[in-house]
Formats: structure tokens, C-alpha cells, sequence
């Protein structure tokens, strides 16, 4: 829909930098406490089991997501959009 190549062979990367996100949905072990988000969190891990989506952490400053959706410094901001521009 964005006109992003989607490769088959490789799964698309979500990244996040909540590290315990990327536990319970990589681990088989952890286990979830909130079970309103029971749906989506098995829905996440069936798809990192089945190779369709790989979860990774990426440290709050370089987190993309925030120059969306959080108010932000004008040099945070600016060093985000400058990663994702050109």
C-alpha cells in the first residue's frame, strides 16, 4: 500500500524501543500479563514463529515513531527527520 517491495524470503522488521515488547513477542518462555492485549500479542508471535515479522529494539532516540507521534526538541526532531529524509 506504500509502495514498499515486500520480500518473501525474508521477514519485515518491527522495530520498537520498548524492550520488553521485543521479549514477550521473541521469547516462547515469557509469558503476558495483560490480557487485554492477549489477541495481538498471539497474533505478533505467530508471526515472528512463522518467519513472517522479526521484532527489534532500537533505542529511544533513534526511534522514528517518535518524531510522529511525541512533541520533541526542534534538535531531536530535526536529527530524526534527518535520518528518514533525504
Amino acid at each position: 500500500m506504500f509502495g514498499i517491495p515486500i520480500e518473501n524470503d525474508e521477514p519485515t522488521y518491527i522495530l520498537c524501543d520498548n524492550e520488553t515488547v521485543v521479549k514477550n513477542s521473541s521469547n516462547v518462555e515469557s509469558t503476558l500479563n495483560k490480557k487485554h492485549s492477549a489477541i495481538a500479542y498471539h497474533f505478533a508471535r505467530w508471526n515472528v514463529a512463522a518467519g513472517v515479522i522479526a521484532v527489534a529494539w532500537v533505542p529511544t532516540g533513534e526511534n522514528l515513531a517518535d518524531a510522529m507521534t511525541k512533541i520533541l526538541s526542534e534538535s531531536s526532531r530535526d536529527y530524526l527527520f534527518g535520518n528518514w529524509t533525504y
